[in-house]
C-alpha cells in the first residue's frame, strides 16, 4: 500500500508541489499533515513550511514516512494519532491539511474539534476529498 501512496509515478503523474501551492503557505507556518501515509506531501510540504508535523494512525505508513524524509533529508516530527486526540499544544499550529483522508476518520467531530483546537485563531483547515 505505501509504495501506491508514493512512488515516482505518482509523483510524475500528480505533482504535490501543484496542490501544495494552492494552500498559500508561508516560510514561517506550522504544517501538520494529517493522514499523511507514507509521506507523499509531507517532504515537499517541508520545503515551503517552517515546521511540518506528520500524523497518522498508522505506526507502518509513520515508517514509511519517515524513511522517506530521511532519505529525502527533510525535517520532520512524527506523531501517531487517530484525531480523536491529538498531542499539540492549543493554537500550536498554522495549516491542518488532509489529503483524501477525512473519510477515513472515525469520530469525525473529535477530530475536528481536535484539528479546531491545535489551530492558531489566524489558521487554516484544508481538506481534500473526492465528490461526487
Amino acid at each position: 500500500m505505501a509504495f501506491t501512496l508514493n512512488n515516482r509515478i505518482r509523483r510524475f503523474l500528480q505533482p504535490p508541489d501543484q496542490l501544495i501551492s494552492k494552500l498559500n503557505l508561508r516560510p514561517s507556518d506550522v504544517v501538520v499533515d494529517f493522514g499523511c501515509g507514507a509521506g507523499f506531501f509531507t517532504v515537499p510540504l517541508s520545503r515551503v513550511a517552517a515546521r511540518i508535523i506528520a500524523i497518522d494512525v498508522s505506526s507502518q505508513m509513520l515508517e514509511k514516512a519517515a524513511l522517506y524524509a530521511k532519505k529525502s533529508d527533510a525535517a520532520v516530527e512524527f506523531v501517531r494519532s487517530s484525531g480523536a486526540e491529538i498531542r499539540l499544544d492549543d493554537e500550536s499550529v498554522d495549516v491542518v491539511f488532509l489529503n483524501h483522508v477525512f473519510h477515513e476518520i472515525a469520530d469525525k467531530p473529535r477530530a475536528l474539534s481536535e484539528f479546531l483546537r491545535i489551530i492558531r485563531p489566524s489558521g487554516r483547515l484544508a481538506i481534500v476529498e473526492n465528490s461526487w
